[in-house]
């Protein structure tokens, strides 16, 4: 089980909302398409944010896509969904987003 210290947290929220960019490695390296946690970069959904990321730290393409992560409840507020797909545990689905949340 992971376990979350609270300082950690706060401490990264205080970063995140000053636009910063979080990194964050617990437990094993992961190898494949995904990193699904264990090795992320963190950072506001904000396009500039975005480029910073991708291009800057992580060297891609402009067109690359990323793999926004949200908690489930908020992904069906956004999306208008009932049920979110099995895929999306995996960062395998394409949502979209009702406007009232752009």
């Amino acid at each position: 089980p992971l376990e979350v210290n609270p300082d950690i947290v706060e401490q990264a929220t205080l970063l995140l909302l000053q636009d910063k960019v979080v990194g964050v490695c617990r437990g094993f390296a992961e190898c494949g398409p995904r990193a699904l946690g264990n090795r992320s970069l963190l950072c506001l959904p904000k396009v500039e944010l975005k480029q910073k990321v991708s291009m800057r730290m992580k060297g891609r393409e402009w067109y690359r896509p990323i793999a926004p992560v949200m908690l489930a409840r908020n992904a069906l507020r956004v999306t208008g969904l009932d049920k979110l797909p099995v895929t999306s545990k995996f960062m395998l689905t394409q949502f979209k987003i009702l406007p009232a949340f752009f």
